[in-house]
């Protein structure tokens, strides 16, 4: 080792240095840092000489390459020297160093082992996100070699020079934690325990989506374990609340008690804000149905978007009519209220393209013409007197729809329908965009009609 304490800087220069000099110069064990400095300056020039040498602004040829594991060397061995003698400060400097001229140098040539090196360093870093997106642009580069890379790239958040470790281990586990061998695995699990179990919430954000990463490799008994973890935490964002339903249905409803499965669904229904997020009890619909408990499902479906719930009852052998239409009037009057009060309607469009998608994509009986149109005609009487013009057009492009199914199936024209031609938009809706879409679409609506009279 290297005694650097008797090097020679200036003070005017390493201002900051020459304080730290002054406070340890009666401490003989510790080093003073600017032979760093140095080395870094010098591995910087070799940098630059090679660029001037061949007229670059950035090292675009073959030639440059060759240089390129010199310099690369040379920053590895002062990040060595800087985890030996440096500061902090030193070695995060070091660090970010060579992870850019890596990532920036390493990309010219299509060196797999140098985007893995500057990989590892983002995530060493605290730089998880700059690392993920590097292994974005770089998928087909680095194919196969990252995932041997993987489990030595998830010790690194063991590293007592990690930074952000737990954020960090967190993004790792939520882009890659299927693909860790068992014992990563394992510690990725005794990790989100750890979270869950810690009385402080700051990293609590992001353990659901991490989880239902992990959650087709957990054993039953712990994807219930966990979820009702994260129900004990209830006072957290509704977000990892809405992850709770994806990370259940990572096992068939069959594979858990059938009665646990139950009382944690229904105590998520009855904890759950006014919807959760992305309509997310939609995936436990089908398994709510399948354990046929009524009250289970009633409960559910009164915190769910309606209309996601109901489509993938739909979606999986349900009844138009009786799984779908249920609750569908008031979801969208609910909308239109929203829309009226602030403007604009968080569910309003996305519970539209629910019904279209349903319309479109089901065979539906006569029976269950009259029903819709029934509920889409109100709608668009209450949607006209100043709602947001989306949703009117939201509506009447429904309408369309329903009117193509009629003719496609050779169904008839409810009655109800005719009310269609006696409503009109409110002057609020007309200045609220382009009313060349909504005459086109009315045009459909009339053209539509005169073909099926016809």
């Amino acid at each position: 080792m290297v005694d650097c304490r008797n090097l020679y800087f200036n003070s005017n220069q390493y201002d900051e240095s020459a304080k730290i000099q002054k406070r340890i110069e009666n401490r003989s064990n510790i080093l003073v840092y600017p032979v760093l400095d140095r080395f870094k300056s010098e591995a910087l020039q070799e940098l630059d000489n090679e660029m001037q040498k061949y007229n670059l602004q950035s090292p675009d040829t073959v030639n440059f390459g060759s240089s390129l594991p010199v310099i690369v060397g040379k920053l590895q061995d002062y990040f060595f020297i800087a985890l030996i003698f440096g500061s902090a400060t030193h070695i995060k400097g070091t660090r970010r160093l060579l992870a850019d001229v890596l990532s920036k140098y390493g990309l010219e040539f299509e060196d797999p082992y140098l985007v893995i090196q500057a990989i590892r360093l983002y995530f060493l870093n605290g730089q998880t996100e700059v690392g993920i997106k590097l292994f974005d642009k770089n998928k087909r580069l680095l194919f196969s070699q990252f995932n041997h890379e993987i489990d030595d790239m998830f010790s690194i958040f063991d590293s007592k020079y990690c930074i952000n470790n737990i954020s960090g281990r967190l993004e790792f586990i939520k882009n890659w934690g299927q693909q860790v061998n068992q014992g990563n695995f394992d510690k990725a699990v005794r990790f989100i325990y750890s979270i869950l179990e810690d009385k402080d919430d700051t990293n609590i954000i992001g353990v659901g989506a991490a989880l239902v990463v992990l959650s087709k490799r957990l054993k039953p008994n712990q994807v219930i374990e966990l979820t009702y973890k994260i129900m004990k935490k209830s006072h957290i964002s509704p977000i990892d609340l809405g992850y709770i339903p994806r990370i259940l249905v990572s096992h068939n409803v069959n594979e858990y008690d059938t009665l646990t499965f139950s009382s944690r669904v229904k105590e998520l229904a009855e904890m759950a804000p006014k919807e959760l997020p992305f309509g997310d009890f939609s995936l436990v619909a089908p398994a709510i149905r399948e354990l046929n408990n009524p009250d289970l499902l009633n409960s559910v479906r009164e915190h769910s978007l309606a209309m996601t719930f109901n489509l993938r009852l739909l979606l999986d052998g349900g009844n138009f009519s009786e799984d779908y239409l249920v609750g569908l009037k008031s979801t969208l009057e609910k909308d239109i209220e929203e829309s009226k009060q602030s403007g604009i309607s968080l569910g309003g469009n996305k519970n539209i393209w629910c019904l279209e998608s349903a319309i479109i994509g089901f065979e539906l009986s006569q029976n269950d013409i009259n029903k819709a149109t029934v509920i889409l005609v109100d709608l668009l009487k209450k949607a006209v007197t100043g709602t947001s013009f989306s949703i009117i057009l939201g509506v009447l492009e429904v309408m369309v729809e329903l009117l193509e199914k009629i003719y496609l199936n050779n169904l008839n024209v409810p009655e109800y329908f005719k009310n269609v031609g006696n409503i009109y938009l409110s002057e609020s809706a007309k200045k609220a965009t382009s009313i060349e879409t909504f005459a086109r679409t009315y045009r459909d609506i009339n053209s539509l009609l005169l073909i099926i009279n016809y």
